[in-house]
């Protein structure tokens, strides 16, 4: 099998081929990824959300320490995801509700409010509850017939939730802020209940929608399922067969349950998945 690539990805590959590589080394990495940007030319920032996530979160209360210095207990691509999360704990220190008020009175770019709104019922309704980081802590704060008051830690959760509240945090941040990802995610569906994985493909729908690109790997036919049925009703409005997208739906006061398939109208999801 033979690749046609540019000159400038032949060259940055030959020298990486021919020449060593510190790898240990944080300015090395950081010199390699703008050289890869360079070279591809491509505007997305590459964000990796790999699998094993909820020991991750168990975990939450020494963080610091695993990523330590040199350690090489972790891979590169985890210690990543851990410093990524550490790292934004505090942005969510009021919750996506919050998030969003601060960056509706600082920014003045225009807000998808609406696609932010869909986010964060999909990620209440497999979440089962609101997250937040306060005093130190990363909490749940659950929601009973629309009262709270009563939170769980969340090392305390259910590994269905320690796995999904990271990915839901970082497609609602990267949306607020406009920024072009392309996310790589193992795994979306570990520890969760079928509706929760039909809930978490629509998320990522969402997400796809917004000027991003995905890959996901999985073993779950339902998220697979879900997938197809997306991809489906994006064709099928390319087509004229379903008039509306699903955030017109939404406008009109439908249920998002009613007519969730049509996420992907016009998403790149249908070529990119």
């Amino acid at each position: 099998m033979c690749f046609r690539v540019s000159g400038k990805i032949y060259d940055l590959l030959k020298k990486y081929d021919q020449g060593e590589f510190l790898w240990d080394s944080e300015e090395s990495r950081q010199s390699l990824r703008c050289e890869i940007d360079e070279a591809v030319q491509d505007g997305h920032e590459t964000l990796f959300i790999p699998a094993g996530r909820s020991l991750i979160t168990v975990l939450t209360d020494h963080l610091a320490a695993l990523i330590d210095s040199e350690s090489r207990n972790i891979d590169y691509c985890m210690q990543s995801y851990i410093k990524l999360t550490m790292n934004l704990r505090g942005v969510f220190k009021n919750g996506t509700r919050g998030l969003l008020e601060e960056k509706k009175s600082t920014s003045q770019y225009i807000i998808d409010k609406k696609r932010l709104k869909l986010l964060d019922e999909l990620m209440v309704r497999v979440l089962k509850g609101r997250y937040s980081y306060k005093d130190g802590e990363e909490i749940l704060s659950i929601s009973n017939r629309g009262r709270t008051g009563k939170y769980v830690k969340i090392n305390f959760a259910s590994s269905g939730q320690q796995d999904a509240v990271w990915i839901f945090n970082l497609l609602y941040y990267y949306i607020l802020e406009k920024k072009s990802i392309f996310l790589i995610l193992e795994e979306p569906e570990s520890h969760l209940f079928p509706d929760a994985q039909k809930d978490m493909a629509e998320a990522l729908g969402l997400f796809a929608n917004k000027n991003n690109q995905l890959m996901v790997t999985t073993h779950s036919p339902y998220i697979l399922g879900a997938f197809n049925n997306l991809l489906y009703s994006g064709k099928s409005a390319t087509h004229g067969i379903i008039s509306s997208a699903l955030l017109k739906w939404q406008e009109k006061g439908r249920k998002v349950g009613s007519v969730r398939c049509n996420v992907c109208k016009r998403s790149p999801m249908k070529e990119n998945i």
